[in-house]
């Protein structure tokens, strides 16, 4: 079978890299694009994994025991991040059988995101936790979100639901802690679409068949998608998941039989041009 050469655009590449998600004409094609292609090559980006796993191994045993380092946290925070890339290169590749592995990635994001969070507590000092949050956020920031959500959304593809909620409110919990200390434009969005993902899961376990029946969970998923919502009014950001942020309150409101609010909501998704 051909494929579109990822270098020169020719249509009949034959050669693929081992992350296959690009084909090349020939060996020249490929180095060619090597630079380009490396950022979303999960080969290349495993190997950029075990360079950054050693070298936190080697961190780690000069450090002290029981004594958390910036340096060590900023390292934890880079290898998060790749982690959490290489599980979302997996998903989006829309090959079932790979799912685990990508769900196998956050989870190991996840559990280097709580380490920097405990390893900041030991640092002594307010002010020294604080310079600390200041400089891992630079590397991966609203990095442990983000792993969440992405967790979620894979756990929702392999139809493990349960374990979607459960990431999905460990994120809500985490996201509105982190407001609770200092609220910014950025927290404030990234709690808008953990909202709306959460909303979004409720109607998919209560409502996906679109035949409703004693659905008790019609009020705790209009209010997370209303509070969506009135977050990105106040924000004034809607980006492309807006459409389906509308579409699915108005869902809820007409199982609720909330038929003037449904009609509402659909007439300012038209107004703002969704």
């Amino acid at each position: 079978m051909y494929r579109v050469c990822s270098s020169c655009g020719a249509d009949c590449a034959l050669l693929k890299c081992a992350c296959l998600a690009a084909y090349y004409c020939n060996l020249t094609c490929q180095q060619k694009h090597h630079l380009v292609h490396q950022c979303e090559c999960t080969e290349h980006l495993l190997k950029v994994i075990v360079k950054k796993r050693t070298a936190l191994d080697r961190l780690k045993e000069q450090s002290s025991p029981g004594v958390g380092s910036v340096e060590l946290m900023t390292l934890e925070q880079e290898l998060a991040r790749e982690y959490c890339k290489v599980g979302r290169l997996k998903v989006n590749s829309l090959q079932p059988a790979i799912w685990p592995e990508a769900a196998t990635h956050c989870q190991q994001a996840l559990h280097l995101h709580r380490k920097v969070e405990i390893s900041r507590g030991l640092l002594c000092g307010a002010a020294a936790r604080a310079a600390a949050g200041k400089l891992v956020q630079k590397v991966a920031p609203y990095g442990l979100y983000d792993t969440l959500r992405d967790l979620g959304d894979i756990y929702r593809l392999m139809q493990k639901d349960s374990d979607a909620l459960r990431v999905l409110q460990e994120a809500l919990v985490e996201v509105r802690s982190d407001i609770a200390q200092e609220s910014t434009p950025q927290l404030q969005e990234a709690l808008a679409e953990i909202l709306h993902a959460t909303g979004s899961l409720y109607i998919d376990q209560h409502y996906g068949n679109r035949q409703i029946k004693n659905w008790t969970s019609g009020s705790a998923t209009k209010a997370l998608l209303e509070e969506a919502l009135s977050i990105r009014r106040t924000l004034a950001r809607f980006g492309p998941a807006a459409s389906e942020l509308f579409r699915l309150l108005a869902d809820v409101y007409r199982i609720l039989d909330m038929h003037d609010e449904a009609r509402n909501i659909l007439k300012e998704a038209l107004d703002l041009g969704f």
